[in-house]
């Protein structure tokens, strides 16, 4: 009999259904940044909302230097400017390397996290990587290839999903809000418009980060009740 290929392997172990403990100590998280575009098909974060559980707010941290006015002005007290390069690299290995300790997962729900996770840290932490969008295809076949988006889960779950969610793409919103946060003048100048435009990014976000904390307790839920 044949060896599973190492990453087949990691792809098995990404998918297993976690328990209440692993769910609660789990580690959220969502980068956010421009799409791919001509020039460069995996542009880097421009930043990444992340929480551990499903308690307390979602918090942020900006690594594109264009952003640090709409991050350091930002008054919620939820977001910090962390820089690129090896500031970057330094906040995320402390996340992921120091915080999740002792077996705790870090769930994400698609492969841009994971391939990020290698580019960016230059270590393979698969082990502990837990793929939402796997463990949704087990405990949920409904939704086909092509249709296993989270908003499509978070639909068929019952899960709420913010009226505005989806709505202008992101992409669109970083343009808008970089032309006006690469100094303090120009974000102290923005229109009210454009501040919006960062609120609604950040609010996608969070919910990214929320709905996957909701999808893997309703499929530990589900896989609960058939046993």
């Amino acid at each position: 009999m044949k060896n599973k290929s190492p990453e087949k392997q990691t792809n098995k172990a990404s998918s297993r259904i976690p328990n209440e403990k692993q769910i609660e100590e789990g580690l959220y998280l969502d980068f956010e940044g421009f799409g791919a575009n001509k020039y460069n098909k995996n542009p880097p974060p421009v930043l990444c909302g992340y929480r551990f559980g499903g308690s307390g707010p979602v918090r942020f941290a900006v690594f594109n230097d264009k952003f640090r006015w709409a991050a350091e002005e930002d008054i919620s007290g939820l977001v910090e400017f962390i820089g690129n390069g090896e500031n970057m690299k330094k906040f995320l290995l402390d996340l992921v390397e120091q915080k999740t300790r002792g077996g705790k997962k870090i769930f994400y729900f698609s492969s841009h996290e994971k391939d990020e996770f290698d580019r960016i840290l230059g270590i393979r932490i698969r082990s502990r990587l837990r793929d939402v969008r796997r463990i949704m295809k087990k405990t949920t076949p409904e939704l086909k290839h092509g249709e296993r988006t989270l908003i499509n889960y978070c639909k068929l779950l019952k899960i709420t999903v913010p009226r505005n969610y989806g709505k202008g793409k992101v992409t669109e919103k970083f343009k808008a809000v970089r032309e006006y946060s690469k100094t303090r003048s120009g974000w102290s100048g923005a229109a009210a418009n454009i501040k919006k435009q960062w609120d609604l990014i950040l609010a996608h976000n969070r919910f990214d980060v929320e709905a996957m904390y909701h999808l893997v307790e309703a499929a530990m839920k589900k896989k609960n009740l058939r046993y």
